[in-house]
């Protein structure tokens, strides 16, 4: 036992000037990913805080159209509940229905309009009437047709100067068609200044048209991948590096090597 430690530690002793090297290699690795994961993590506090404090901004489009745009939350589903209580509802139940969401948007439409329209006055006899009306904006977008039901009856006020009243007993109004027609696109980019924005854009544009809220967060695991690319299991072709070998002595060296060949990936760091 003694004799195996002592080559072990002669063999160690030896060539330890190349395992220095190996070990300054592997910890050179270590650094870049610790240094890839402060990135990230300063990438996202950043985004976080830039989420909990921005208004809705308008950008103009080169066809004169605007979208609404804010930026966007990255995080996983536990602390959502502190950066956005109503995102993180969505969230989970989403996930409540064994989906794996990646991006979830939250948009608060409004439509603001006003007009009138020319009614008409049907008589369906036995003193029932009703006034039907058919309204569409100078859009085209909004649209309701229906009428409101009533019944009328005469009535004498004074029998010698023949004055007549009209009593009128109200009815339902009834709303045969009510029609909002109105697309959106919804989307998350990323801009100049490296802030990743949710965007939201009615079509067709108009004013009575109003996005007072949009909120968005993309699920932290789903947004790694950007980050972290996938590496393949094996690759071939040239590599450089250090391996253990036999000397003319017939003992275990280690030296540079240089070749192609195929290579398999146990991990990676």
């Amino acid at each position: 036992m003694i004799k195996k430690f002592n080559n072990v530690f002669s063999f160690l002793w030896e060539n330890r000037n190349k395992i220095t090297f190996i070990i300054m290699i592997v910890m050179i690795i270590l650094f870049w990913r610790q240094c890839g994961q402060a990135k990230y993590e300063k990438k996202k506090n950043y985004q976080n805080q830039k989420a909990l404090t921005d208004t809705l901004t308008y950008l103009k489009q080169e066809n004169g159209d605007l979208i609404v745009q804010k930026s966007t939350f990255i995080s996983n589903s536990k602390d959502l509940k502190d950066l956005n209580s109503d995102l993180s509802k969505e969230l989970d139940l989403l996930k409540k229905q064994k989906s794996k969401p990646k991006v979830v948007i939250k948009t608060k439409v409004v439509y603001v309009d006003k007009g009138s329209v020319q009614s008409n006055v049907f008589n369906y006899g036995n003193n029932k009437y009703s006034l039907g009306f058919d309204y569409m904006d100078s859009d085209s977008i909004f649209s309701i047709k229906g009428k409101t039901n009533f019944k009328a009856y005469t009535k004498i006020e004074d029998g010698e100067k023949g004055t007549l009243s009209l009593d009128i007993k109200p009815g339902k109004t009834v709303f045969d068609s009510i029609r909002f027609n109105i697309g959106l696109t919804l989307g998350v980019k990323e801009d100049k200044d490296g802030i990743d924005r949710v965007f939201a854009k009615p079509s067709p544009y108009t004013e009575k048209i109003k996005i007072e809220d949009i909120d968005a967060v993309q699920v932290e695991e789903f947004y790694k991948d950007k980050y972290s690319k996938k590496s393949k299991k094996f690759s071939v072709g040239p590599y450089v590096g250090i391996g253990a070998g036999t000397g003319l002595n017939g003992q275990v060296v280690i030296r540079p090597q240089v070749g192609v060949g195929i290579q398999w990936n146990l991990f990676k760091f």
